[in-house]
């Protein structure tokens, strides 16, 4: 099987251990969730699509993956975590969210 968990939702623990957490090939899963939004875009994945609010339909109490993930913008979280992760200092960051 093939999955479409990202960085965001495989480092984070958005998904579903034996669902879509078992993927045995995960080809996008080193993609932060904002690459995925540009590689999306790039690829000319249809706007309805790719606007679609991702929820995780297993959770009990209904969020949208924003709000799992500290209510943060994923163009925020996820220049923070790159930042982090290469040492790049805070006054460096660039973040926008829109």
């Amino acid at each position: 099987m093939i999955g479409t968990g990202n960085k965001n939702e495989h480092e984070l623990g958005f998904f579903v251990k034996y669902g879509d957490g078992g993927a045995d090939v995960k080809p996008i899963v080193h993609l932060f969730k904002s690459q995925v939004f540009q590689l999306a875009e790039y690829l000319e994945v249809p706007e309805d699509i790719r606007k679609r609010i991702p929820t995780t339909d297993t959770y009990s109490a209904e969020q949208t993956q924003e709000e799992f993930f500290f209510r943060v913008p994923f163009e925020i979280l996820d220049s923070v975590w790159f930042g982090w992760e290469q040492g790049v200092p805070q006054s460096k960051l660039q973040m926008h969210s829109n």
